[in-house]
C-alpha cells in the first residue's frame, strides 16, 4: 500500500516536467480520455475579466468549437492550469463542460455548472488513480 500511495499524484506538485503529454496520458490510464479534444499549452490566457485564466474552451459567434491542429475542439492550458494535479485535472474538465454544454444547448453554460463538473471528474481521477 505505501507503494501506491508514494505513486499517487500529488495535490500540491506535478511530476518532474509536467506537460500536457503526461496529464493526457496520466487521465487515459484512468479511463478519462479527453482524446475527442486539442488540448494546447500557452503561457498565458487572459480572461474576460483582464485576470490570468487556467483555460479556455474558445468558439466562434455562431457557438462553433474553434479547432486545435488535429482537428478537435481546441482546449487552450495556461501555464498556471499545470501546476499540480488538481489544477490540471480540474481546468480540462472544466473546459470540456463548457464544451459539452455549447454542443448540447447551443452556449457555454454557467461556470458553477462547470466547475461542479469539473469537481466531480477530479473526485472520479483520484479514486481512479493506480
Amino acid at each position: 500500500m505505501g507503494t501506491q500511495q508514494a505513486q499517487r499524484p500529488s495535490a500540491v506538485r506535478p511530476p518532474q516536467g509536467m506537460n500536457i503529454g503526461v496529464l493526457k496520458r496520466t487521465l487515459g490510464r484512468c479511463g478519462m480520455s479527453v482524446s475527442r479534444y486539442d488540448i494546447e499549452q500557452v503561457k498565458l490566457l487572459i480572461g474576460a475579466d483582464g485576470r490570468s485564466a487556467y483555460g479556455s474552451s474558445p468558439h466562434d459567434g455562431h457557438g462553433r468549437p474553434l479547432l486545435g491542429k488535429g482537428g478537435r475542439p481546441l482546449i487552450q492550458l495556461s501555464d498556471l492550469a499545470l501546476r499540480d494535479w488538481r489544477t490540471a485535472v480540474v481546468t480540462v474538465f472544466h473546459e470540456v463542460a463548457h464544451h459539452r454544454s455549447y454542443r448540447a444547448v447551443g452556449h457555454g453554460g454557467t461556470e458553477a455548472a462547470a466547475e461542479q463538473y469539473a469537481q466531480r471528474m477530479f473526485d472520479l481521477f483520484t479514486r481512479s488513480w493506480i
